[in-house]
């Protein structure tokens, strides 16, 4: 502001230092010889007035602008101090921040590692999983096979019981070449259970179940409690007693006995028998469970087919 201020005063003052000097000159020719000297005189006094006029101008011009410089100068340095004091210059991480930087790295890998193991196990459950689905299915086709030629078999060897053939109506033989109803017929298995059933000493159990339906499977799982058991299986038709499984003692309190076995011709009763008429002093608690499953759709046609010829 100072330095502007000084220019326009200088402007200014050197115009009205010239308008005098005009002046003087229109007087100098107007007036006569003998006040020439003294217009020359007049007129030198007003320019040195004028000049020392000049020079105080120029001297203030120069002193603000040293001034607004000294000014300008020390708002440059007061900027720069703040500058410098606001942003102090950048330093090196500490060992802390390095070692914080490093153990998030290794988390992070160790994270990864883990996802990646987690990964792994995962695909080889399912790899194992997808294995045994193919192990079931392969062991079911070759039991349904099995199950299927023991069928036929049965069929082809078909003889109808005496009394049938004896009995004056037709339809009880009928009913039995033809075999079940396929109006009536239920895929799902009849299942017999119980659990601790006591056998007494010097005693023994029986467990009958009828079977009406060639082609059927039966399995069966049998445990005892603390002691061992005599366990056996037979099949009772009207012309004999076939023995499925032979009566023999068997440790079922640390494991389990089980079986399976077809059953072809009908109708017969399965006895399932628990024997434990050697044992003079302890009681025993068995546990059971037998499934009978009906045959298919398709084995029971083609036993009709066999039996009928």
């Amino acid at each position: 502001m100072h330095l502007i201020q000084g220019i326009i005063i200088q402007n200014d003052l050197e115009q009205q230092s010239n308008e005098p000097n005009n002046d003087i000159n229109n007087n100098n020719n107007n007036n006569n010889n003998n006040n020439i000297g003294a217009t020359n005189s007049d007129s030198k006094n007003n320019n040195m007035s004028g000049d020392s006029s000049n020079n105080n101008i120029s001297e203030e011009v120069s002193v603000s602008q040293v001034e607004t410089g000294q000014e300008e100068t020390h708002i440059e340095e007061g900027e720069d101090e703040g500058t410098s004091e606001s942003s102090p210059p950048p330093q090196d991480q500490t060992p802390e921040e390095n070692s914080v930087e490093e153990s998030n790295d290794d988390g992070a890998s160790k994270e990864e590692d883990e996802d990646e193991a987690e990964t792994e196990e995962d695909q080889g459950k399912v790899e194992e999983d997808t294995e045994k689905e193919e192990e079931d299915e392969d062991d079911k086709e070759v039991e349904a096979q099995a199950i299927a030629a023991a069928t036929a078999s049965a069929d082809a060897s078909y003889t109808p019981p005496v009394s049938l053939l004896n009995s004056p109506s037709p339809y009880a033989l009928i009913r039995s070449v033809d075999g079940m109803s396929l109006k009536k017929y239920n895929p799902s298995p009849s299942v017999f259970t119980a659990r601790s059933v006591p056998v007494a000493l010097r005693g023994k159990l029986n467990v009958p179940i009828h079977v009406t339906v060639g082609g059927s499977v039966v399995e069966y799982t049998v445990e005892s409690e603390d002691y061992d058991i005599s366990f056996g299986v037979v099949a009772e038709r009207e012309e004999g007693v076939t023995v499925v499984s032979a009566k023999k003692r068997s440790n079922t309190h640390l494991n389990a006995v089980t079986g399976k076995f077809l059953v072809g011709t009908v109708p017969c009763a399965l006895i399932f028998t628990f024997d434990n008429e050697y044992s003079w002093f302890r009681e025993k608690k068995i546990t059971y469970k037998i499934t009978i499953r009906p045959p298919t759709k398709e084995n029971i046609v083609a036993g009709r087919k066999i039996r009928a010829q």
